[in-house]
């Protein structure tokens, strides 16, 4: 997953990051897979968002970005 750079700093792609926010939702009991709970990739008119979590009624309670990081 962490790969490092000519300088030795350790990095992780995007895709990388969602493998961890998958993990960790589903720890959590979140089902990714249900879009009743847990929305991906989703446009709005306020932008993009990466993953937008859903209380029972379906209103949008969170909202995470996933992003690359050193």
């Amino acid at each position: 997953m962490a790969t490092q750079d000519t300088t030795g700093k350790k990095f992780m792609r995007e895709t990388d990051a969602r493998i961890l926010i998958d993990r960790r939702l589903r720890e959590a009991d979140w089902d990714i897979e249900n879009k009743n709970q847990v929305s991906t990739e989703e446009t709005s008119q306020n932008g993009r968002a990466d993953y937008i979590l859903k209380d029972s009624r379906g209103r949008a309670i969170a909202v995470i970005e996933a992003k690359r990081f050193a």
